[in-house]
């Protein structure tokens, strides 16, 4: 192809076209210069190869000097495809982060007589090279690919204050509250990212806390359990797997328990979307855009002065959920937590006689613990407030906890005081005798339920025993009642109750025992359930052992009978039962129905040692339910 016949079909004069290829056309309309660029293109005509010193006819050739080529692979991607489109090759060259072997780039470049350069720079000083380009009259897009601010006021930049500020949104969106940042310090965009982050949570109406913003390396138990976060913001792939792997290898689910939102790095494998929500970084985008740019600047049309302004968005949203405390059927347990000493003894000790043991466990345990565990077992969500020690003890409760599928995020660390104990004494049949140290279960204070107010939002069910001190045990009554979730409440280590207290109360569930040490002025069953009912309980049920227990309300007075089980440990039959008790409430099964079902796990629990190791599943229950029911428990009244 000769310059005539590219004059010949531009409908113009070779000397026209001249002009045009070798940069000389200030004064040519700008329609027909993009209609001869378009031709020499098209057809590859390379004008006045045989000229020497030419120094401004077009190579329709663009430089890309970047730092690491290697981080920037999307990038480069969205420059190729831009470059092959518009007719232009490129040459990639790469600085290291070195000045010098920067400059040497620059001149290989500048002696390519590109036509245009997209230059990422090294560090400021790298302003002064640019004159080599202005010397060949090759425009020059500088570009910012790491969030760091452009040396030049017209270069062009990611915005990763937009995909900080994404990333917080989208928790924030989920009705997170508690909205935790992971940032790589040693990342240039490291501060507009946390910037983001923060004006997402201004907008969001939510106050930035030191407490909730870490940088790596991270304490990973603190994040996931002591700073009351409940999704994690991270401004690195590398930060968020390091969450995800250590939350699964304790049990923690994903995003069942704890939400996590992380960044693209443009080089995504197909198994990402499976594992991890991510905020979209346009780089292919940017690449695009910056070359499609120079290439406007070479060829000498208006450039848009808008900026870059892609779509960012969330890729997969496998790895966001709710809140867990913000689920429906959600539980509530606001109790006491103790590493339970088992004792297994031919008889209970006497006073004043020594026993000799045949064995000695140490297990997770108090009633708090257990009915949360007792839950969480049947497959409902639960959350749990109590204290513990930051001992042996609490640190072992804990993991036992989260292995269990239990949200401890309201589990208060008590930094002066033991753990509490409960020294339990096992005979052969079953039978047991228990003395308890509090510990830090005597710590929890009515000003920690305050600040746990938002766990009985959205509560159907809070679970309160009375091993707590009596004012913490009103707050949290009063704070279920505030909240519209209905009480469950186990009368353990009382002497006497206030009126106040039962008249607060859904479902009283005393054993024989406390109901003679409640209501010792009526010796019969039926009458003591009718006091409680007097004095404003609304559903009392009764634990009778190995007899199985009895209901009363307004409307139903009837029995249960207990399945038919060899008991090794009884330790636990009333949590197993609450638990199982409040699931199947909490999921609209009948009162009569749900108090069948938690008949069956409290038996089920005697015939194994220990209370945790006891407790029931859902498919396990289901499955003695039908074969001893059918397609379902008897909901006759007896």
């Amino acid at each position: 192809m000769t310059i005539k016949e590219i004059a010949h079909l531009a409908g113009v004069s070779t000397s026209t076209v001249s002009k045009i290829v070798n940069g000389k056309d200030e004064n040519i309309n700008a329609v027909t210069r993009e209609r001869v660029l378009q031709l020499v293109k098209e057809y590859n005509y390379s004008p006045y190869s045989m000229v020497k010193n030419v120094n401004t006819s077009k190579t329709f050739l663009l430089g890309v000097l970047l730092r690491d080529k290697s981080r920037a692979y999307a990038v480069l991607q969205g420059i190729l495809e831009c470059a092959q489109e518009r007719g232009y090759r490129i040459v990639v060259c790469e600085s290291a982060g070195d000045l010098d072997l920067e400059l040497k780039n620059v001149l290989q470049l500048c002696k390519y007589k590109v036509d245009g350069v997209l230059w990422e720079m090294v560090s400021e000083d790298s302003e002064g090279y640019r004159k080599y380009f202005q010397d060949i009259e090759a425009p020059v897009c500088e570009i910012a690919l790491e969030g760091q601010t452009p040396v030049s006021a017209d270069g062009c930049g990611m915005n990763f204050e937009q995909i900080g500020y994404c990333g917080a949104s989208e928790l924030i969106g989920m009705k997170h509250t508690a909205v935790a940042c992971v940032v790589n310090k040693d990342a240039a965009y490291a501060g507009a990212f946390l910037e983001g982050y923060k004006q997402a949570l201004f907008d969001g109406g939510i106050g930035f806390s030191e407490q909730l913003y870490f940088e790596q390396p991270v304490d990973m138990d603190r994040i996931l359990y002591q700073c009351g976060a409940s999704g994690i913001v991270c401004s690195d792939q590398a930060s968020a797997m390091e969450i995800y792997a250590y939350a699964k290898s304790r049990k923690v689910s994903i995003p069942e328990d704890f939400s996590v939102v992380t960044v693209s790095d443009g080089l995504d494998s197909p198994d990402m979307d499976r594992i991890l929500s991510r905020v979209r970084v346009p780089y292919g985008e940017f690449g695009r855009y910056v070359c499609g740019r120079v290439i406007d600047m070479a060829e000498k049309r208006e450039v848009c002065e808008d900026g870059f302004q892609p779509d960012i968005g969330l890729i997969s949203p496998v790895s966001i959920d709710m809140p867990r405390i913000l689920k429906d059927n959600r539980i509530l347990v606001v109790g006491n937590v103790n590493m339970d000493i088992i004792v297994n003894v031919e008889e209970l000790p006497l006073l004043g006689k020594t026993v000799k043991a045949k064995k000695c466990t140490s297990l997770p345990g108090g009633k708090g613990a257990n009915q949360a565990v007792g839950v969480a077992r049947l497959g409902s969500d639960v959350s749990l407030i109590g204290k513990v020690g930051r001992d042996y003890e609490g640190s072992a409760i804990l993991n036992n906890l989260s292995v269990n599928q239990v949200d401890i995020s309201s589990v208060i660390l008590e930094n002066h005081c033991e753990t509490g104990k409960a020294y339990i004494h096992v005979r052969p049949d079953g039978e047991s005798s228990i003395a308890i140290y509090p510990g830090a279960n005597d710590q929890l204070g009515p000003a920690d339920i305050d600040r746990s107010r938002h766990y009985f939002e959205n509560t159907k069910f809070c679970l309160v025993q009375t091993e707590l001190p009596l004012p913490t045990v009103y707050r949290a009554l009063e704070t279920a009642r505030k909240y519209g979730a209905k009480v469950i409440l186990k009368p353990s280590a009382m002497e006497t109750v206030e009126d106040r207290l039962l008249a607060q109360i859904d479902y009283f569930i005393p054993n024989r025992k406390e109901c003679n040490i409640l209501c010792p002025d009526r010796s019969d069953l039926e009458e003591q359930a009718e006091y409680f009912l007097e004095k404003g309980v609304g559903n009392v049920i009764v634990t009778l052992g190995q007899k199985g227990c009895y209901l009363k309300n307004r409307e139903i007075s009837r029995y249960f009978a207990a399945e038919e089980v060899i008991a090794v440990d009884t330790t636990g039959a009333a949590d197993a039962f609450i638990s199982a008790l409040a699931v199947f409430l909490a999921r609209k099964h009948g009162l009569e129905e749900a108090v069948q079902y938690a008949n069956c796990a409290a038996s089920l629990s005697v015939t194994r040692e220990g209370v945790i190791p006891s407790l029931v599943d859902m498919a396990t229950l289901d499955m003695h339910m039908r074969n001893r029911h059918g397609d379902g428990p008897d909901t006759e009244r007896g």
